[in-house]
């Protein structure tokens, strides 16, 4: 899809046998994580399907995609991601719209003079449009299930989210580098990262571990800008 084929089979593997994987399997719980990992991966390559064709929707794809981004969902609700995902693949890999473009569209619509105008097409808008509507139906479903709250955790379950402002945030961007790590470097695993405060909340701004996660931001933000100026 994005590499060639010998490049796409060693990357497979690698995620087949990356050791984080374990953290899914070890409990009976992570069968969540899997199930809705697999129907992740199915809308994707259905949504991805569904783009080859350049001047129609390809409805009979683009059905299964949303399908399987609902089921999803049902097994875990990150997996409404995958919306996401293909919004962004559509937008930026089958478009090829950069940012530069969308700068120059802003710039013609304020500009009467201006010749500039935006790809359009009637497939790409429709397949956005479908998926967009599968969400938010999604969405206000799972609103409608919750009785419109937010779940509510205990300091067992997630001691960030009963903390202080402050520490709550700082302790969740944090995440997201241990996260980055562990793909890196999975040598510390745990089959459930909430007993005993597996990771010690981040209680201020003085913490040296906000500084993994200012340089994971960087390490983000460059690979970013490194793709797009390959784009050019």
């Amino acid at each position: 899809m994005f590499l060639p084929k010998l490049s796409s089979f060693i990357s497979a593997m690698l995620f087949a046998v990356h050791p984080i994987h374990t953290e899914a399997v070890t409990g009976v719980v992570g069968r969540a994580e899997t199930l809705s990992s697999v129907f992740f991966l199915a809308a994707f390559i259905f949504y991805s399907k569904a783009t080859k064709y350049k001047k129609y929707t390809g409805w009979k794809y683009l059905c299964l995609s949303m399908i399987a981004t609902a089921t999803a969902m049902l097994c875990k609700e990150q997996g409404i991601t995958v919306a996401g995902v293909c919004a962004a693949y559509e937008i930026f890999v089958v478009q090829k719209i950069r940012p530069n473009h969308v700068k120059e569209f802003v710039k013609a619509a304020l500009s009467t003079k201006s010749s500039y105008h935006f790809p359009k097409s009637n497939g790409p808008t429709k397949r956005l449009a479908a998926m967009a509507v599968t969400t938010f139906i999604l969405l206000l479903g799972r609103l409608q299930i919750m009785g419109s709250q937010l779940p509510v955790f205990t300091r067992f379950d997630n001691p960030a989210s009963v903390a202080p402002t402050t520490t709550r945030q700082l302790t969740y961007h944090y995440l997201i580098g241990v996260n980055f790590w562990l793909m890196l470097f999975p040598c510390d695993l745990c089959c459930d990262w909430t007993m005993g405060g597996t990771v010690p909340l981040v209680e201020s701004f003085t913490d040296m571990r906000n500084m993994a996660t200012l340089s994971t931001y960087f390490f983000i933000a460059a690979l970013v800008w490194v793709a797009f100026k390959n784009e050019k």
